[in-house]
């Protein structure tokens, strides 16, 4: 499944924040790219420096703590988020082959076993159906 910024909508045809937030940034990296000319490194990352080279994993993890720190959220490790963003879009509904394929994994039993994990309501849920 390739993901582009024009499959990102929802039903009603207006674009979903993503989608938006994608558009920005590449038109940002145009500008970018445009002020460097030949200086630029063109790189297949979305998060990318000015000059077109990627960002580097701490930097970005210095700046998940800073806006929590500033949203004055409880510390959680960015990587976590990706585990919640994957349980939320599992108890939603959203088939895993489709959570899969967002996480960038080829399988969708490792995003199964690994991304996303038993909610209370619905462990309590399953044990009701034998009734």
């Amino acid at each position: 499944m390739n993901l582009t910024i024009s499959s990102v909508r929802n039903p009603r045809g207006r674009s979903k924040p993503l989608a938006v937030a994608l558009r920005q940034a590449k038109a940002q990296q145009a500008k970018d790219k445009l002020l460097l000319g030949e200086h630029y490194d063109e790189s297949d990352y979305i998060v990318r420096l000015p000059t077109g080279l990627p960002v580097h994993p701490n930097l970005l993890t210095f700046r998940w703590k800073r806006i929590l720190e500033s949203a004055q959220l409880k510390h959680v490790r960015l990587h976590d988020a990706r585990h919640t963003c994957a349980t939320l879009m599992h108890l939603q509904g959203i088939p895993i082959v489709v959570i899969a394929a967002w996480l960038g994994h080829a399988s969708a039993a490792f995003t199964m076993s690994v991304y996303t994990h038993s909610q209370e309501d619905a462990l309590i849920q399953a044990a009701s159906s034998f009734n």
